[in-house]
């Protein structure tokens, strides 16, 4: 039996919060990226390859926002869903909000790896 239940306007918010959160990311990281790399020029020092990969594709988060924008879209399409479709929203949001955390930890991480592999030098 595959009744229909309330979707959670928690999931929705959720979902659009994510969406909201992952498209302002998109649209400023190309600017923060840049300056990071004219920041990092005038060291002339060769950048780790993480650091690289990071600052060569600065557009790379519009797939999370648009992930998260398809995401929003799905949840919030109907307000009575089956169990089967809840449980798969449920986790599609889990999963989009690990890899979206994940991702921003990485470019973190990589943006600043230059600068802790600074300071032994200094």
């Amino acid at each position: 039996m595959n009744d229909q239940v309330a979707r959670p306007t928690g999931l929705l918010v959720s979902a659009s919060v994510l969406a909201t959160i992952s498209t302002a990311f998109a649209i400023r990281l190309p600017t923060t990226l840049a300056k990071f790399e004219q920041v990092f020029k005038p060291f002339g020092a060769d950048l780790p390859a993480l650091t690289r990969l990071v600052l060569a594709a600065p557009y790379s988060w519009w797939l999370f926002a648009g992930l998260s924008a398809l995401l929003a879209t799905w949840t919030g399409r109907r307000n009575f869903v089956s169990r089967d479709e809840l449980h798969k929203m449920k986790l599609a949001l889990r999963l989009m909000l690990v890899a979206t955390a994940l991702a921003f930890g990485v470019i973190v991480y990589a943006l600043y790896l230059p600068v802790f592999m600074l300071g032994p030098v200094v």
